[in-house]
C-alpha cells in the first residue's frame, strides 16, 4: 500500500514522483499515467525507480552531468 507520493511534472506525461511504498522511499522518473483527476499515478514501462541511496549518487553528480550536456548543445 502506498504511504505517500510527491509528483514534479516535467513535460505531458513525464514526471518525477517521490513515494514511500511499505516505509521504503523511492523516487521515480519517467512516464506516469493517470492525471489529475486520478488519486495515484501508475509508472510506465519508459520509468526508472531510484532508491535513496542512488538517487544521492546520481544528484552528486549533476554538475558533471550538466556539463557532458553542455557539450552537446
Amino acid at each position: 500500500m502506498e504511504e505517500s507520493t510527491t509528483r514534479f511534472p516535467l513535460r505531458g506525461k513525464r514526471h518525477v514522483v517521490v513515494k514511500q511504498c511499505r516505509g521504503v522511499p523511492y523516487i521515480n522518473i519517467g512516464e506516469h499515467f493517470g492525471g489529475e483527476t486520478k488519486d495515484r499515478l501508475i509508472a510506465g514501462k519508459r520509468s526508472i525507480n531510484l532508491r535513496v541511496e542512488e538517487w544521492k549518487k546520481l544528484y552528486g553528480k549533476v554538475h558533471r552531468i550538466n556539463a557532458a550536456v553542455n557539450k552537446l548543445d
